[in-house]
């Protein structure tokens, strides 16, 4: 009976395909043809964007939001060249008249704003101190300086943006959310993804949020805040900032920092990493003006004992105590550099944490912003309220004043070459490394 049933069938679905087989045979071509259809065109068809989130750590307004996110959403007149010298962006060039004071700068063709519109000389605003703009037509602008100021063009490789925050990048800000004047959230658009920045004030509220999946990433951070057995979760990338370094800034307003040799026997005494990351000055080592000929203070205990004791006997000062001022970031280095004063020198040292900045400080470790143009009046003149060691010296006053009006590039160098070497001869400051930033972003698998 069972065989029976089994032959009906067979014979049923034979007669049934002998009778439908040009149909079936149609629809078989018609398929493979349809899936290979599909594949041509499938890269071409609409998909949904995905958004990639993204943490950062600090209080940020939008004006001084970090220039990797702002030159997403637009970009300067000018651009900066890995060696800090400006190159033509939104200007395709500029010229200068003789005694460097007044500049004109040209617009490229075919530059257009997010909004599709062109982007034309009257919408473009830079509001600098000592500086008058005009409008000479819709291509071109001109710039009167009070005093010849030779850095002039980097100062307008800031991203421009007009009304509602449209800019002239590859990402449009669609959407900005603030506590108070800071920004917390920050959509940008772009063509293939989103980007949706959270902002966090301090490490440990970005490090919960990235744990409960409101971001997948974490960028700038200094240290990772994750315990080996997130590892295997995780994809991190290290970044060399050359634009950036570590150093122990020393207060020559301090009675004993004033002295020469204790500020020089403590660079001696400190411990530095040797490579590729170690700053030996104020400079970036990629800059055009950048000089690798100074005293590089290697760690050298003899040498620091020595000069010790000659501040010893110049102050008749038998024991030393100190202060360090530093963040939460720095806090293993700042133990380590403890251990040494006091190992090598005898000098013991407290360690405290600082939220802010005050001058009152006597040794503070930090790091320090490095401009892509190598004037460092602003850190380094004495008359400037920015200086923060309080450094004076009227050879390097001269060679600032001098170097920033001098339109010749070499002369310019030799200059700054000779700034370099007397600073780090006077040590207000002791350079310990160029900082490594990291990128924390979660693999795809986990926390789908």
């Amino acid at each position: 009976m069972f065989f029976k049933k089994i032959k009906l069938l067979f014979l049923i679905v034979f007669v049934f395909l002998k009778r439908e087989k040009k149909a079936i045979f149609l629809s078989l071509v018609g398929g493979v043809i349809f899936f290979l259809v599909i594949l041509k065109i499938f890269p071409y068809l609409p998909r949904p964007k995905t958004t990639q989130k993204i943490g950062l750590v600090g209080n940020y307004q939008f004006e001084d939001l970090p220039s990797s996110i702002l030159l997403l959403a637009s970009n300067g007149l000018v651009r900066i060249d890995e060696d800090g010298s400006p190159l033509p962006s939104l200007a395709s060039r500029w010229e200068t008249t003789p005694d460097g004071k007044t500049y004109f700068f040209y617009l490229a063709d075919d530059i257009y704003w997010q909004d599709g519109k062109e982007i034309k000389a009257e919408e473009i605003k830079y509001d600098l101190p000592g500086v008058k703009m005009e409008i000479i037509n819709s291509k071109t602008l001109k710039f009167s300086l009070e005093e010849t100021f030779t850095p002039f063009p980097t100062l307008l490789s800031t991203p421009i943006f007009k009304k509602d925050y449209i800019g002239a990048g590859q990402y449009q800000i669609k959407k900005i959310n603030k506590y108070g004047s800071f920004i917390r959230k920050m959509l940008l658009v772009g063509p293939d993804k989103n980007l949706l920045f959270k902002f966090y004030p301090d490490q440990t509220a970005a490090f919960l949020a990235f744990q409960l999946g409101e971001v997948d990433e974490l960028w700038n951070l200094y240290q990772n805040p994750f315990t080996s057995e997130w590892e295997k979760y995780l994809l991190i990338k290290s970044q060399l900032n050359y634009d950036q370094y570590i150093g122990i800034f020393l207060n020559l307003r301090d009675k004993f920092l004033g002295n020469k040799n204790l500020r020089q026997a403590l660079a001696y005494a400190t411990p530095k990493l040797e490579g590729e990351s170690r700053a030996i000055g104020p400079l970036n080592p990629h800059s055009w003006a950048f000089n690798a000929n100074v005293k590089p203070y290697k760690t050298n205990p003899e040498q620091a004992k020595n000069l010790f004791e000659k501040f010893k006997k110049e102050m008749e000062v038998e024991k030393l105590k100190l202060t360090l001022d530093t963040t939460e970031n720095f806090l293993g280095l700042a133990e380590a550099i403890k251990k040494n004063w006091q190992e090598i020198l005898g000098i013991e040292t407290e360690i405290k944490l600082i939220d802010t900045i005050s001058f009152d400080f006597q040794t503070l470790l930090i790091i320090s912003q490095i401009p892509p143009d190598p004037d460092q009046y602003s850190f380094w003149h004495s008359t400037q309220e920015t200086n923060l060691t309080g450094y004076k010296s009227p050879k390097v006053d001269k060679i600032l004043e001098d170097s920033r009006r001098l339109t010749d590039k070499q002369e310019r160098k030799e200059k700054y070459f000779d700034f370099q070497r007397f600073l780090l001869e006077d040590s207000p400051v002791i350079f310990l490394s160029h900082p490594q930033s990291l990128t924390i972003k979660r693999k795809k698998l986990f926390f789908n």
